[in-house]
């Protein structure tokens, strides 16, 4: 109970405690850039000048998926950014009336029922160039199993405004919860502030938007992470970005 309880207060987006020089996923290690060439580090521009900071998954040369909570908030604009090796450079800009909220999403809700629907889609201004090192990710149309092996990948924040994106494995395991639409990991590898939206991947391919992890920053901390499925919630997100 103390995990769910936990992860009912913990937003993963912008949020980076004042502790921590760096929370990108724990006990992970430097991502392979070949392997998550659909990576992007999102920069959610507010009212008030305040600014969110998350992941998210290049699915089409116009749309990107995150979380729906990443941007709450009256958000301005996003600028979508792409680190190659040593490199961040920006690689598109999403207007605010392209972010497009699941519509079962309740803003503000945190409650673990409202993860179900924590994902968004994100309508880029322009479409985005693709080339060896920016491409998009293959969506699931099937939840992984449980007890296979899942890769978590994001961009995390630090006293740095551009760190590099790590990535971390280890195997799916089943949720503490009495309803459908999440998947869960459980393991010293989990997500940091910044990971929110970032991708979990099985098989080459996108399974789920990381949503949610424990609010305690210490490393080497076995850990529930939790992700919204993208095949529960398949049916709406082709509806969005394929009509």
């Amino acid at each position: 109970m103390f995990y769910i309880q936990a992860l009912t207060v913990l937003c993963l987006c912008s949020s980076r405690p004042v502790e921590a020089i760096e929370v990108l996923v724990f006990d992970g290690v430097d991502l392979r850039f070949d392997v998550h060439r659909y990576l992007v580090k999102l920069k959610g521009h507010h009212q008030q000048n305040e600014h969110s900071r998350c992941s998210g998954s290049i699915i089409d040369n116009s749309w990107i998926m995150t979380s729906a909570h990443c941007f709450s908030k009256d958000v301005d604009n996003v600028t979508v950014y792409h680190h190659i090796k040593d490199n961040i450079r920006v690689i598109a800009k999403v207007d605010k009336h392209n972010v497009i909220r699941h519509p079962r999403y309740v803003v503000d809700d945190i409650s673990i029922e409202n993860r179900r629907y924590d994902i968004a889609l994100l309508r880029t201004t322009s479409p985005m160039k693709f080339t060896d090192d920016v491409q998009p990710v293959k969506l699931t149309d099937k939840d992984p199993r449980v007890g296979q092996f899942v890769i978590i990948a994001g961009y995390g924040d630090s006293e740095d405004e551009f760190p590099a994106p790590k990535e971390g494995s280890m195997v799916l395991r089943s949720c503490p919860y009495r309803f459908s639409g999440l998947l869960c990991t459980f393991h010293t590898v989990r997500a940091g502030a910044g990971d929110s939206g970032g991708a979990l991947i099985s098989k080459g391919r996108l399974v789920g938007v990381t949503s949610a992890s424990c609010k305690d920053v210490h490393i080497h901390k076995t850990c529930l992470t939790v992700y919204t499925s993208v095949a529960a919630n398949l049916k709406w997100i082709k509806e969005v970005y394929l009509k």
